[in-house]
């Protein structure tokens, strides 16, 4: 799902649905369970560098709202953009040309890979939930 702020000076890109670090009333695991599970994930995955047909659809709906955002704003500033659930960033790293990509996700080992394979994403470990996800996002926007 592709949001863009209001104010047309984010583009935010909501990837996955994270949940609050304790067990909620609607079943979502701990954050420490999600932590695991996205670790293990993404390692599994890392190998392959070939997108599926739900990552080139992101791909597509991401460059789509990078352009109605940048043709929106019209002193010729960069976007900022977050992608949060960034997972190695490679979707951030796609849209670099249009701005400044900042990429947060629970998986280190997707991060730590990332931040080799697309130096341009400023790539943060941890969740958007936590006070240091917040502050971290709120410093680079």
């Amino acid at each position: 799902m592709i949001k863009q702020a209001s104010t047309n000076e984010l583009a935010c890109i909501s990837i996955l649905k994270m949940s609050d670090p304790a067990p909620r009333a609607d079943g979502d695991p701990p954050l420490t369970v999600q932590t695991d599970f996205w670790n293990d994930w993404n390692l599994s995955h890392l190998a392959s560098a070939k997108r599926d047909s739900f990552q080139l659809q992101q791909l597509d709906t991401a460059h789509a709202a990078a352009v109605r955002a940048k043709a929106g704003m019209h002193d010729g500033r960069p976007l900022r953009i977050l992608d949060f659930g960034c997972g190695t960033g490679w979707l951030g790293a796609s849209l670099t040309s249009f701005g400044d990509v900042t990429g947060i996700d629970l998986s280190t080992a997707a991060i730590e890979h990332g931040r080799q394979e697309f130096p341009d994403v400023q790539l943060i470990a941890g969740s958007f939930t936590d006070e240091i996800g917040r502050a971290s996002c709120r410093e680079r926007v």
